[in-house]
């Protein structure tokens, strides 16, 4: 549930975590002046931190998440344990856990490390997936981290870091701003996770909250099975 689609926060990492779904789940202790950026749970569930959310920067092993990262190439660099980073991204309510999150992060400053890809070098401490830690942060371990490598795109994609968060492609279409897209090139699917039923849509482009793209925005019903609408994107 997105509370504002846009917002910046600030802070010392103090934990990462790799999830099943390809997202890296970082521990965010906020600078002095941003608590009204957590909730109860954010104190109980997550020990004061705002959870931040790298998206589509890891193999994924949940089957249901694998269509949302089609064609989204990552390149938010991911930080080390005690980096102090600035985030930005939309601030949403975690409906499934209850606690605040800054997901999907747009732009990560402050990383110690420069980018997502694989290294043997020593990382952020990593909190593996387990029902329940009884610890967030753990002594830093060396451990490699293997991404799936990202086919290049068929004709040279604009850059991401322009987009607003869109994925990298060829036409610019951003979330920033714009006009909306009601006749999306024939590839666009090559480019954007689409829905099964995308070209059966009869609206405009637009995000669902699963991250997922329908071609039914403005329309009844649009991502009804995809957790409802996100924002739409633009072209320029």
């Amino acid at each position: 549930m997105v509370q504002d689609p846009c917002k910046t926060a600030a802070g010392i990492v103090t934990f990462t975590r790799r999830e099943a779904d390809g997202d890296w789940h970082i521990g965010l202790s906020l600078d002095a002046g941003q608590e009204s950026l957590l909730n109860a749970k954010n104190l109980t569930d997550e020990q004061g931190d705002l959870v931040v959310e790298v998206i589509c920067a890891l193999p994924i092993t949940q089957a249901d998440a694998v269509s949302a990262c089609s064609g989204y190439a990552n390149t938010i660099p991911i930080p080390t344990v005690g980096s102090h980073i600035s985030v930005v991204g939309p601030y949403v309510l975690d409906a499934d856990h209850g606690w605040m999150e800054i997901h999907p992060v747009w732009s990560l400053d402050g990383a110690t490390r420069s980018t997502p890809g694989p290294t043997a070098s020593a990382i952020a401490t990593v909190v593996p997936l387990a029902p329940a830690a009884t610890s967030l942060v753990a002594t830093p371990t060396p451990i490699p981290q293997t991404v799936a490598p990202v086919a290049p795109p068929t004709s040279a994609p604009t850059t991401a870091a322009n987009l607003c968060g869109a994925a990298a492609n060829p036409w610019g279409y951003n979330f920033c701003s714009g006009s909306l897209i009601y006749s999306p090139p024939s590839n666009f699917c090559t480019y954007f996770g689409c829905i099964a039923s995308f070209w059966n849509g009869a609206g405009y482009v637009v995000q669902c909250t699963d991250l997922t793209f329908s071609k039914s925005g403005g329309r009844s019903g649009s991502c009804s099975k995809h957790g409802g609408d996100y924002r739409p994107l633009y072209a320029p």
